[in-house]
């Protein structure tokens, strides 16, 4: 099994993370698993989420 290493996000990541998530909503759709749709086009509610998580 491979290793992972996690660390937190910095704002320059922000793009992957939100690509991340969308190609994660994109996987679950085409196994007609209905979840995480906000995804695909994030809201700004959303974004404003991810970028608040960061600053706090």
């Amino acid at each position: 099994m491979p290793e992972f290493t996690t660390r937190h996000a910095s704002a320059n990541n922000r793009n992957a993370v939100l690509e991340l998530l969308r190609n994660a909503a994109v996987w679950l759709n085409d196994r007609h698993i209905d979840y995480w749709q906000n995804w695909h086009t994030p809201p700004k509610l959303h974004l404003d989420w991810i970028i608040h998580l960061r600053m706090s």
